[in-house]
């Protein structure tokens, strides 16, 4: 995949136009395939701070210096029941 980067930013640019594509291979598997650790903007320009909403529950995430967002796409469900506690806390 590493070898076939800029063509999929470059697929990812055309098929969705996006203000920045953000780059996180941080992890010590890659020093083991002769891979370097990157962290930054492949495309476009960092996006900040960026705050998303799910099931009512914002999270404010830095996609670049931040740590890992905690937005799992297999966590939406564990999420509803926050928005849940928060509405009857309100």
């Amino acid at each position: 995949m590493d070898a076939l980067k800029q063509m999929w930013i470059e697929l990812l640019v055309e098929r969705y136009n996006p203000r920045a594509i953000v780059e996180r291979n941080e992890a010590r598997v890659r020093e083991l395939e002769g891979l370097p650790r990157t962290t930054g903007v492949v495309y476009g320009s960092d996006p900040g701070e960026l705050v998303i909403e799910e099931n009512e529950v914002r999270l404010t995430v830095n996609l670049v210096e931040g740590q890992k967002t905690g937005a799992f796409l297999d966590q939406r469900e564990n999420r509803v029941p926050l928005a849940a506690t928060r509405a009857t806390s309100a």
